[in-house]
């Protein structure tokens, strides 16, 4: 079958377009046409974009500004795009697996640090909660479990996990020893870990969050730190990054890191762009793409061959 789209339009800061761009021709095919930024796109053609480094307005008025065939997000999550703006028709795909690796990496040097140096015990028998299972929640439930601790995860489905334990109610979880937050952001999962949750769980809770600040009441968060003895290792906070003087950043129970968990190993466009290959090779055989927000039409169904 013939490629998905002809042309691609990378909308990445500056520094990281040339770099991109080469690989995009090394992966896919070296006669490819790529634009970028303000340069004008072609019709039907992949909006290839960072939205985590573009605000709104600017997002709209590329998506605005040509008919796209196919939209790619470089990030897992995608609450900081305007997928309301994307016509009904045109695929919207996101990096679903890119960051699996690096963030599993990271939780689970901060479940082993904290089971070590505040627990002295290892993870073998804890109680561990996952709130969340997309690929980063699935590979954290598969190492836990294969290092001996009781897993239980927190699935919207309640469809069955290969390791471990499930439930449909975080109110299951409220004994758990620690806690990881693997979850998108949306109206549903927005501050899933309230005060009243927080009111509720063992104290001595750990808790884990490299999905979203917009998880956790963090006001709550800090009140039962002091008194119920709360730790916390949070990637994410809300704003980010924290203020010099925010009172988070003085407990000694919450560790604090500025949203560096998805980046692991030397290159920082690797898995990014193997995930865009996985999904324009499935685009070009006519196969539902992993990572699909929304579905469009296949190539062939427009053109009428």
């Amino acid at each position: 079958m013939e490629d998905p789209v002809r042309s691609i339009h990378l909308l990445f800061p500056e520094s990281d377009r040339i770099a991109i761009s080469n690989r995009l021709r090394f992966i896919l095919d070296p006669e490819i046409r790529i634009t970028s930024g303000e340069e004008t796109p072609e019709e039907d053609s992949c909006l290839f974009l960072a939205p985590h480094e573009f605000d709104l307005s600017t997002q709209v008025r590329h998506l605005r500004n040509t008919s796209w065939k196919w939209v790619h997000l470089s990030t897992a999550g995608y609450d900081f795009f305007p997928l309301e703006e994307v016509p009904i028709g045109t695929w919207v795909t996101r990096s679903w697996k890119a960051y699996a690796e690096p963030l599993a990496e990271y939780v689970l040097r901060a479940v082993l640090r904290h089971a070590h140096s505040n627990l002295g015990t290892g993870v073998r028998g804890q109680r561990i909660g996952v709130v969340g299972y997309g690929e980063v929640g699935r590979l954290v439930t598969e190492l836990l479990h294969k290092l001996g601790a009781k897993v239980t995860v927190l699935r919207k489905s309640g469809g069955p996990v290969e390791f471990g334990e499930v439930t449909r109610s975080k109110w299951d979880l409220l004994d758990m020893t620690q806690l990881v937050l693997t979850l998108p952001l949306n109206r549903e999962s927005e501050n899933i870990l309230g005060r009243e949750f927080l009111a509720r769980c063992s104290s001595g809770m750990h808790l884990v969050n490299v999905s979203r600040g917009e998880l956790i009441d963090q006001e709550a968060l800090l009140d039962f730190t002091r008194s119920k003895e709360l730790w916390a290792t949070l990637d994410v906070t809300v704003p980010e990054p924290l203020p010099p003087r925010h009172p988070l950043r003085f407990e000694e129970r919450i560790l604090i890191s500025e949203h560096v968990a998805w980046n692991s190993g030397s290159d920082p466009y690797g898995a990014i762009l193997e995930d865009f290959a996985r999904i324009w090779e499935c685009l070009k055989v006519e196969i539902d793409p992993p990572g699909c927000l929304r579905k469009g039409e296949f190539r062939h169904r427009v053109s009428g061959a």
